[in-house]
């Protein structure tokens, strides 16, 4: 894409100027972190000092100083990142999204709406925590979307000395697409292997949000290998090979392979929905380096990938 071809010169024109305006407000937050951490050095060396008999006299004082002036540092080390980040995200972000595609509306603290997650049907297990940000909406070559990073995750009550964990449901990038209205039933293109249709209601896998019936599906044309890969189910069988054409099947496992990243796609009612699971943070700055251009890049690949998802499934196809 041109796009990325001039990113070069995009970074130089349009970014460096924003990121030479953050260098301070960066500083400013490392050099807190920082502090805290000598502080919290130096805490430790009274402590171990005054415990092999080394210190003597107001060691509890200072001890109690130490801590104090540790709990300051991070107070304004805390402070300093959420500014930054904030900031961050309302010059490099907003700008790359507006060269990629001026559109866009970005909401940096806004997360996708819980009923978009649990209409989509692909992930089933109920949630105890769900939480999100960088939420983006706009049209693009005629079709309506919307997206954000999002985390869900329950909790995992412990016994005797395991205490309760949070286990993660789906991290990643999650994405609405508005298509045909021809499409009234629910398909759902499952990884191979983690498939939410549900078994015994006593295993924990299966404790899962109420969802419609639905039948296993055996394409009749697709591309080799597809099935290897996903698991295909509908409400309506009848509907799935207007979805799901020989075509369709071979861009799922283009991109797939593309981004090489486990998928899962549904087509409710009229949307698209598709999940892209990624461990990292996608749109947040990683640290205060100003100058990792390659951190900027990854963004800017970010933004590409929700575009990615229309241009590679040809969503505008079922318009």
């Amino acid at each position: 894409m041109d796009e990325v071809k001039n990113f070069e010169d995009f970074y130089t024109v349009k970014l460096q100027p924003l990121i030479n305006n953050l260098k301070t407000e960066a500083g400013a937050a490392g050099n807190w972190g920082i502090i805290a951490l000598v502080i919290a050095f130096v805490t430790i060396l009274i402590f171990v000092g005054y415990q092999v008999d080394y210190i003597h006299g107001n060691a509890g004082m200072a001890i109690f100083l130490c801590i104090a002036a540790i709990a300051i540092s991070i107070y304004f080390y805390t402070n300093r990142k959420e500014k930054y980040t904030k900031d961050y995200k309302e010059t490099i972000i907003k700008e790359i999204i507006t060269y990629l595609h001026p559109g866009i509306t970005y909401k940096p603290d806004e997360v996708i709406a819980k009923q978009e997650y649990k209409f989509s049907g692909l992930f089933r297990r109920l949630f105890d925590y769900y939480d999100g940000d960088d939420y983006m909406e706009g049209i693009y070559k005629d079709v309506v979307f919307r997206c954000s990073e999002l985390h869900t995750q329950y909790e995992r009550l412990g016994t005797g000395i395991t205490g309760s964990r949070l286990i993660t449901i789906f991290k990643g990038l999650f994405f609405v697409a508005e298509i045909s209205k021809h499409f009234t039933a629910g398909t759902y293109i499952w990884s191979h292997g983690d498939e939410q249709t549900g078994g015994s209601i006593a295993d924990e896998r299966y404790r899962l949000m109420h969802s419609p019936n639905v039948y296993k599906i055996k394409l009749q044309n697709c591309v080799a290998g597809f099935e290897n890969v996903f698991s295909v189910y509908s409400t309506n069988p009848s509907e799935v090979g207007s979805i799901l054409t020989t075509a369709m099947t071979e861009r799922l496992i283009k991109f797939k392979q593309q981004i090489d990243r486990e998928i899962a796609v549904s087509f409710v009612a009229g949307r698209c929905y598709v999940a892209i699971a990624i461990n990292e943070e996608l749109l947040e700055p990683s640290g205060f380096d100003t100058d990792d251009r390659e951190e900027v890049k990854q963004y800017f690949f970010t933004v590409l990938l929700i575009l990615s998802i229309i241009n590679q499934l040809q969503l505008n196809r079922f318009q």
